[in-house]
């Protein structure tokens, strides 16, 4: 019953980020669509808002993914003993590879991702 309910915590605060991480998008286009901003500068910073919104989906997906993996395998206990004795084990740990690499490198995506700002670009000459 406890995992039922994880399950759905889990899948409504994935939801509620894409939900909100969507809305967030819209607004910017909204608010940026009022006089006093060129059309060049719109542009880049609804496309730079955009990424960011998606690239911390991804990451966040791929945590997401990561969690349910170690939380409830899908394999019976059987199946499970019958990898260990095979020592294939190894292929899924890739899951926990990828997830760890995802969270070190989301800091240097996201910075790769500020370069795009002539501003930023500017400041840091």
């Amino acid at each position: 019953m406890v995992r039922k309910y994880y399950n759905l915590g889990l899948g409504i605060t994935l939801t509620l980020l894409m939900i909100i991480g969507f809305y967030s998008i819209n607004f910017a286009y909204r608010r940026l669509n009022r006089p006093g901003m060129s059309v060049q500068m719109r542009h880049l910073f609804l496309k730079k808002h955009a990424i960011y919104v998606f690239i911390l989906i991804i990451f966040q997906l791929i945590q997401l993914l990561y969690n349910y993996f170690e939380l409830f395998n899908l394999f019976d206990r059987e199946t499970i003993e019958r990898m260990k004795e095979a020592d294939n084990t190894k292929k899924f740990k890739i899951i926990q590879h990828i997830s760890i690499i995802a969270i070190l490198i989301t800091g240097f995506i996201l910075g790769v991702i500020r370069l795009y700002d002539p501003i930023f670009r500017l400041m840091l000459k």
